[in-house]
Parts: structure tokens; sequence; C-alpha cells
């Protein structure tokens, strides 16, 4: 069945990707913007000035993906990624909704400290960073928009294309140790998560805060040990270093990262999975 014309914003990143595969399968017209001049998509720069930008094209939705997501690099450069992150992304969610068209913004559990696990969308943002700083800044824009403003915050997406994984498990087969965080954690969703709930958002044309999260937090502890299992490596190999909260771009580090999903279960039949399941699948998948 045809779904609602989508807008995806930012479309060579890999949650947008996967997402335009998804819903150009179920037969849903979908329209892409790229600022590396991928064939076929509508050139769309969201660090140049927005005058220069095109006119947006009619859709029913759009899905916002694009985005500074590294969040060291926020740190070390708060004006230049906020103006991409904030006042340009801010920019574009009113252009869209003035045009009719609801708007689906990619947010973060980086909007909280991290102090308390399964965090509740009632709860006020409390973000350690500047990448969550920004990111709060941009939420209160799209959820100013009302019925044409929806925000999904998401864990951590994990994938076998992520490079750390792939850096770990080289170094893994020739021998070399590997030294994950045992004092960061992560609440891993697998991509397919993301999607199915993005899609479920946009079906439903719903609008206000989302959730995507596992159930439970781990440390990266346990991602390296799921690897060095699967594939037979030296389990002595794993060795557990910690990390300064500076290093990774935060004030001090979390505790935890999970949100809560109790609207996901209820509205849209999606549950949160455990942490173990998802990162033994996206191992199994390397």
């Amino acid at each position: 069945m045809s779904g609602p014309r989508t807008l995806i914003v930012g479309a060579d990143g890999e949650i947008a990707t996967a997402l335009c595969q998804s819903l150009t399968a179920r037969g849903w017209p979908v329209v892409t913007t790229s600022r590396r001049g991928t064939p076929g998509a509508l050139p769309l720069d969201l660090s140049a000035d927005p005058v220069t930008w095109p006119a947006l094209p009619a859709a029913d939705a759009a899905v916002v993906c694009a985005g500074f997501s590294n969040i060291a690099a926020c740190m070390r450069d708060p004006a230049g990624s906020a103006r991409v992150n904030v006042t340009a992304t801010a920019a574009l969610a009113e252009r869209l909704a003035g045009q009719g068209t609801r708007v689906l913004f990619l947010s973060s559990n980086q909007v909280f400290d991290g102090a308390l696990p399964r965090r509740a969308r009632s709860d006020a943002p409390c973000p350690v960073s500047e990448y969550g700083r920004q990111k709060v800044r941009t939420e209160e824009t799209v959820l100013g928009l009302g019925a044409r403003g929806t925000v999904l915050r998401l864990t951590k997406v994990l994938t076998p294309a992520l490079k750390l994984l792939r850096d770990w498990r080289a170094a893994l087969a020739r021998g070399g140790a590997v030294t994950p965080f045992p004092n960061f954690p992560l609440a891993p969703v697998p991509l397919s998560l993301v999607v199915e709930t993005a899609t479920a958002i946009l079906r439903d044309g719903a609008s206000g805060l989302f959730h995507c999260s596992s159930a439970d937090d781990v440390t990266y502890v346990a991602l390296a040990e799921s690897l060095a299992r699967r594939f037979g490596f030296d389990a002595g190999l794993v060795r557990p270093t910690d990390v300064q909260a500076a290093t990774l771009g935060f004030d001090w580090l979390p505790a935890y990262s999970s949100l809560e999903m109790v609207r996901e279960s209820t509205s849209l039949g999606i549950k949160p999975p455990m942490a173990a399941q998802v990162i033994d699948g996206v191992v199994a998948a390397l």
C-alpha cells in the first residue's frame, strides 16, 4: 500500500539509506536530498546560506537525517556545528512545515545527562555535551510546530558497518589487543528497529516525542567480548580501559543511555530489545 510522499533530507547516511530503501520497497513515493551530489537527489547543503537552498519539493512528510553528529567535534567547534545542527535545521523544519509538510527530526538520548536508566519523555532535557545541547534546541523548534512536528530520539545505532567493530575484529585477528571503555554506556538498537519505528510514525502521521532504545544498558566491554566470543579470539586481548569525559566531548560521563519505550510499545506495537540480543545479532552479521 502506498504511503505518504516522503522527503528524506541527508539521504547519504546509513539510517537515511536504509529508510529510503525500505519505504521505496513498500511502494511509497520518496524524494531525497544530498550535499554530496548523489545522482537523483536534490542538492541541499545545510552548511550553506539558506537563501541559496533550492525550492523544497511538495511532500506529506520529511525525515531530517542530516546533521553534524560527532560529539567530540561539536565540543571543539560549537559555533560551526550549531550553524548546521540548530540554525539551519530549525530553518529547514520551519520552511517545510510552512508548506504543509510534517517534519520528523532524528534526535538523540544525549538530550539527557545519563544519570538514570530508561529516561522518560516527560523528563526535562539535561544534556552534558554541546551535541546534546544542540539537539535540545532543535527539538524545541520541531515540537513547536505542533501537529506538524515529531522528534524521534535514538540511542546508539549499531550496524555491521560500524568502523569500531571492523577495527576491533582486524586487531584481534592479528593477535592485537583492543581497549573498550568500561565506563561509557550504550543502549544499542539495530538499524532495522530505527527504520521500523520511523516508518510507523510516518504511516500514522504521529506527532510529538518518540524513543528508540534497547531495554537496558551495557558498556563497550560487552561489545568487544561478544566479538571475541563470536570469532573465537583470545578473550585476554579484550583489555578494558577507562576513557575521560572530555575525550568523547562530554562535560562528565553519563552512567546510562537507555530511554523508555512505553508509547512505542502501546501505540506502535514496537518493543525495545535487550542490549545483548542487539549486540550478538550485529556481531554475527560482520
